[in-house]
C-alpha cells in the first residue's frame, strides 16, 4: 500500500521530498478503524569512519583531526508502517493491504515535525480514543493517566 497525500499516492503527487525533513502520518486499519498517528523522517544521518585517504587531507591543518564524517541517506519511509508494537503486530498478522497510510502534513524542519505530530495527536484525542494505537504523546502524556 502506497502513502497517500491529499488522497493521491505520493509518487503521483509530484512532491520533492528533498525539500522536507519528514512528515506526520496516520495509519488506519480499514476494517476496524483503529489508527496510529506518528512522524517519520525522509532521511537519516549516520557516522562513518574516515578512510586513510580522507585522513591525509587533514594533514598539516591546525586543530583536532576528525575521525568520522556524518553522512545522510534516505530512510525506510516508503515501506514504513510505524513504530508502535501493537500496530506492527497487526500489520504483520493482517497484512499491509489491510491498512491505509496517509500523510497528514509535510514538515521542513525537525521542530515543526515534533510540533505537528503533537498537534495531530491532541487534535485526534489519541489518549482518550479507544480506536487509537497511540499510548503517549511526546513521552509526557500517557493513555490511562489522562482523565475527562
Amino acid at each position: 500500500m502506497d502513502w497517500l497525500y491529499k488522497n493521491t499516492p505520493i509518487k503521483d503527487a509530484n512532491i520533492d521530498i528533498t525539500q522536507y525533513v519528514g512528515f506526520i502520518y496516520k495509519i488506519t486499519h480499514k476494517e476496524s478503524g483503529k489508527y496510529y498517528i506518528g512522524k517519520k523522517n525522509f532521511y537519516s544521518s549516520y557516522k562513518h569512519k574516515l578512510t586513510q585517504k580522507q585522513l591525509l587531507l587533514h594533514e598539516g591543518k591546525k586543530g583536532r583531526k576528525p575521525t568520522h564524517e556524518t553522512l545522510t541517506r534516505e530512510s525506510d519511509w516508503v515501506t514504513y508502517y510505524g513504530s508502535n508494537e501493537a500496530l506492527c503486530a497487526d500489520v504483520k498478522a493482517l497484512g499491509g493491504d489491510s491498512f491505509t497510510r496517509e500523510i497528514l502534513h509535510l514538515c521542513t524542519d525537525k521542530i515543526n515535525l515534533t510540533y505537528w505530530e503533537a498537534y495531530f495527536q491532541f487534535t485526534y484525542n489519541v489518549l482518550l480514543d479507544e480506536l487509537a494505537y497511540n499510548s503517549n504523546i511526546l513521552g509526557s502524556f500517557y493513555k490511562g493517566k489522562v482523565h475527562i
